[in-house]
């Protein structure tokens, strides 16, 4: 069983870039193949600097619940970031799911 530390995915036009936590020290120069499984396993983004330009380029995030970024358990959106952890383990939050082909956002 191969193990990647990332996923690129294209739907409908936009590309997203699938990671569990984010890209420790990112720079759009930088090939996904120069980085160590470190940066996409435990480096959280910050969401207030996108990584990429390109309106259709997006980054799908886990790692981090989102109760702890803006304090809801709902899909978090900002700078082309979708983060997805949405605190399951947690009294109040929820598990979510996201399909990239609608946009249409799952809660459990």
């Amino acid at each position: 069983m191969e193990f990647t530390a990332y996923e690129e995915v294209e739907v409908k036009g936009r590309y997203y870039l699938l990671v569990h936590a984010g890209l420790g020290d990112f720079s759009e120069e930088k090939l996904l193949d120069e980085y160590d499984v470190n940066d996409f396993v435990w480096k959280r983004p910050d969401w207030d600097i996108p990584y990429f330009t390109d309106p259709n380029k997006f980054v799908v995030v886990g790692h981090t619940p989102t109760l702890g970024i803006n304090g809801k358990p709902e899909i978090f959106y900002k700078n082309n970031f979708i983060a997805i952890d949405c605190g399951a383990c947690f009294e109040n939050g929820m598990l979510a799911c996201l399909c990239l082909d609608t946009m249409e956002e799952f809660y459990v």
